[in-house]
């Protein structure tokens, strides 16, 4: 059997586990060292099912010994079976981590033989990936129910992270569709991974290069559907596995019918795609907005409403807590308001110690103001155009009814300069002097080279005017204006003594949104960076916490798109071979090449690679184990992929096609994450339509 065949069948025996995900570990590339591991995580693709595809995720082998009543590669079901040889699946890594397809290797196995004996094939595997090919990336590897205690703890010493699946929410579900798997089985290798986490925390406070065990914790996965529990039962099973085990995350699978059996769900029986939601929503609130599963749903409703989320539903059920004022509530219970999330409660408990907020604040800030209108009030004004508390009304009304227009009264406030700590408004540029030591704006257009060291120049040639230019236009631009210009040279040292003078006088966090929203593609870019270097100069750095202000809100937005298409770019870059070096074309906007490069070098230190950017005429070339440089070309022409090259895209493009689940098929989903305009650059959807 060839590499497609295997790789075909066992990526179809693994496309059912969720457990995919590739954060929590960090490690930087190494010399003589290919990959590494980014806390954060990094994913490259999203499957016809609107899934994240971030790792190889196969089985090393689906020749199962167990009979689960659920599983498609059971003993007696009649598929094809075959098994990788850690060369074989070493490789597919290697390769395709080079080419920026994954993001790492997530290893699971059917229990081939025994679980002994399955450990020790998992663990060939591993080995031979981190030591005999220096793999240094991200690693997902599921324990085996039933292995002895030191097999699991060796593969722990490889893996980034480690996962036992608890399958069904029951002992009497086990039972019933899982004779050869136990409660205690299943909990067990979980302690144990457990204990040794903790044991390998105390031991890397004393010793500094002790070998890690499990850096990214330990998770696990449930079926939701295929058995009688409640969403109730679910939850509660969740948060004990989180308070008992210490689980990064706990993932849930809709069920899908895939096989015959008398106490599972009929075939064609759609899964509950809307329940396994609900409860990824819930787990949300457990992990991050402090609530118990106690409050979330209880014996007088052990579901969930499927037209609420669980946190809109809790707030019909306890109006006595709202509305919220915005402005004094606690930073607990802005979490608790459906529409304000984690980063939102995060900036309104920030930008209020500078200014009251309104309406239009709160959208800047990222809130969801026609779910939250309900329960919150700015300086006592609510948005509500429902003269009622009755809960049984607002339920109606947040789950998606007739589209409610707010009063124009209520954005009343909302709208004016931002107010500084003195309750005085605060100019767009400021000065020792104050705001009427310098004019508004002078008659002069500064002309500059079009670097980075240039434009700062010209912020030095502004203090040292001591008035506004009109414009900061480069040279190359046409110049059609009544208004007079003025060269600015580059003076490099000059231009250091301002970068190095940002960071002490505004932050390193201001000095970043001035490098980063430099290469913006934000309306006049130089005099938008301007007003913020001026503002920073007159408040310091609670500036950068002014995120309402026109001066600031606007660079933080543009920013933001910046680094949100540098990650799309990230994501969807895809390496060619071409002999001497692995070679990328992009077509950004932005020019997200800087902010790109360093991840790269980072992740292929020891490979020689180019990525050009031909939106913008500019490349970066990378030789192994050297520092890489930037250069300029309008053009550049990669070299056609060799036999070879196209031998390792037709793999991924089995591998891609093969991990999607038909059910879940969800294009909208994947367009809305992987946007079309990437696709030509993408080796997997290149051919797409």
């Amino acid at each position: 059997m060839d590499m497609f065949e295997k790789l075909k069948i066992l990526t179809d025996a693994a496309k059912y586990d969720v457990a995919c995900t590739s954060s929590g570990s960090d490690r930087r590339g190494r010399q003589g060292v290919l990959g590494n591991a980014v806390a954060a995580g990094i994913c490259h693709s999203f499957a016809a099912d609107g899934r994240c595809i971030s790792l190889l995720k196969v089985l090393l082998s689906n020749d199962c010994a167990f009979d689960c009543a659920y599983c498609v590669n059971r003993r007696s079901a009649e598929c094809r079976r075959a098994t990788f040889t850690p060369e074989e699946l070493c490789s597919l890594t290697m390769e395709f981590y080079r080419r920026n397809y994954i993001e790492g290797l997530f290893l699971s196995s059917a229990v081939v033989g025994s679980p002994d004996a399955t450990c020790e094939r998992m663990l060939a595997v591993l080995k031979t990936l981190r030591e005999r090919c220096r793999f240094g990336g991200y690693v997902h590897v599921k324990a085996i129910p039933g292995a002895s205690p030191e097999l699991t703890y060796q593969l722990g010493l490889y893996a980034d992270r480690m996962s036992v699946n608890i399958e069904l929410p029951s002992q009497q579900s086990l039972k019933l569709l899982a004779p050869q798997k136990s409660k205690e089985k299943i909990l067990s290798p979980m302690g144990l991974i457990r204990d040794s986490i903790q044991e390998n925390s105390h031991a890397l406070s004393t010793y500094r290069h002790a070998p890690q065990f499990v850096p990214a914790g330990q998770s696990t996965q449930m079926i939701v559907g295929a058995t009688p529990e409640s969403d109730r039962q679910i939850l509660r099973l969740t948060e004990g596995l989180y308070h008992k085990y210490g689980l990064k995350r706990v993932f849930f699978s809709a069920y899908m019918p895939v096989v015959s059996d008398r106490n599972l769900p009929a075939l064609g029986t759609p899964p509950p795609l809307l329940r396994e939601h609900r409860l990824y929503q819930a787990d949300w609130l457990l992990r991050f907005y402090g609530f118990s599963a106690g409050e979330i749903l209880d014996e007088d409703a052990p579901n969930f409403d499927p037209l609420l989320d669980p946190k809109c539903g809790w707030a019909v059920r306890h109006m006595e807590h709202f509305p919220v004022e915005v402005n004094k509530a606690p930073y607990e219970m802005l979490l608790r308001v459906p529409g304000i999330g984690v980063k939102s409660a995060q900036r309104i408990r920030a930008a209020r110690r500078y200014a009251k907020l309104g309406f239009a604040d709160l959208k800047k800030l990222g809130v969801v103001l026609k779910r939250a209108r309900f329960f919150r009030t700015c300086q006592g004004k609510s948005l509500s155009p429902l003269p009622t508390d009755d809960p049984a009304v607002i339920a109606g009304a947040s789950r998606g009814g007739q589209r409610l227009s707010p009063h124009p009264a209520a954005w009343e406030g909302g709208r004016g300069p931002f107010v500084g700590p003195a309750g005085a408004a605060l100019p767009i540029f400021p000065h020792k002097g104050g705001p009427c030591a310098m004019p508004d704006r002078s008659t002069v257009i500064y002309r500059y080279d079009g670097s980075y060291q240039g434009f700062l120049c010209c912020v030095a040639q502004c203090f040292q005017d001591k008035a506004l230019p009109v414009s900061i236009r480069p040279y190359d631009e046409e110049q059609q204006s009544l208004y007079g210009s003025k060269d600015i040279p580059t003076r490099l040292e000059l231009a250091q003594r301002v970068e190095r003078s940002i960071p002490r006088r505004i932050s390193p966090q201001g000095l970043r949104l001035v490098r980063e929203g430099f290469l913006t593609t934000l309306p006049e870019r130089e005099m938008a960076l301007l007003r913020f270097v001026l503002l920073g100069y007159k408040y310091g750095p609670p500036v950068t916490r002014m995120t309402t202000h026109p001066a600031v809100h606007a660079l933080e937005k543009a920013v933001l798109a910046l680094n949100n298409e540098a990650h799309h770019v990230l994501e969807f870059l895809r390496f060619a071979d071409c002999g001497e070096f692995l070679a990328a074309k992009i077509q950004p906007q932005g020019k997200v090449l800087p902010l790109v490069a360093p991840h790269f070098c980072d992740r292929l230190p020891s490979e020689s690679f180019m990525i050009y950017d031909s939106t913008h005429g500019m490349g970066f070339l990378h030789r192994a184990d050297t520092p890489g440089e930037f250069f300029h070309a309008d053009q550049v022409e990669l070299p056609s992929p060799s036999q070879a090259e196209l031998r390792w895209q037709n793999l991924w493009k089995v591998f891609y096609r093969t991990i999607a689940v038909e059910g879940r098929e969800n294009p909208q989903l994947r367009r809305q994450l992987c946007p079309k305009r990437y696709w030509p650059l993408m080796t997997e959807l290149g051919d797409a339509n």
